[in-house]
């Protein structure tokens, strides 16, 4: 619908490769590219760049000093960890690595379940605390029931979406919805 209503526009879709078949899209006009893991060399430039860039975001001398230790400690646990280097050779991990390290005082969890996790943790817990984020309904929700809500509102989209877009009718997400909400008080 997208490419029909805005045709002088440029597309890119992101996906995991099994998430989609390609040949749709060629068939409508896209081309197909595959990003390849990052090499250790790479993973470690991304690191250097993620932690200079929060150095310019915080200047005072106790946030500098934990910045290089994260540095040193993220670095060395990509080297030793064979299951954090793999996981570091995705740009996003990577950056999503040198955050958990920073905010749980260089733990890193041990593999990719954990990983996500802890970053599903922070985006529905401490980020919409550090920005203030204040919604009285929202904020009496434990965590656990944050994410039963979200993973019910994705089966949703997922089942009621057609093809290889996920694309939901409104009426639809609201149906859905309204049952899903229905279970909690």
């Amino acid at each position: 619908d997208l490419i029909v209503t805005f045709p002088d526009s440029t597309f890119c879709l992101s996906s995991r490769p099994s998430a989609v078949d390609p040949q749709h899209f060629r068939e409508i006009g896209f081309n197909i590219f595959y990003l390849r893991e990052m090499s250790l060399a790479q993973t470690n430039q991304l690191i250097d760049k993620w932690h200079k860039a929060m150095l310019e975001l915080f200047h005072s001398d106790s946030k500098v000093k934990q910045l290089t230790k994260n540095l040193t400690s993220v670095k060395s646990q990509i080297e030793t960890r064979s299951t954090i280097r793999e996981l570091a050779s995705s740009p996003l991990l990577c950056a999503m690595i040198c955050t958990i390290s920073l905010d749980h005082d260089g733990n890193i969890p041990d593999d990719r379940t954990e990983v996500y996790s802890t970053v599903v943790d922070a985006l529905l817990e401490a980020r919409e605390k550090q920005r203030g984020i204040k919604d009285r309904v929202w904020s009496a929700i434990r965590l656990a029931e944050k994410k039963s809500i979200l993973g019910e509102i994705a089966y949703i989209v997922q089942v009621n979406s057609g093809g290889p877009s996920v694309e939901i009718d409104l009426i639809t997400l609201r149906s859905g919805m309204s049952d899903v909400l229905r279970k909690y008080p």
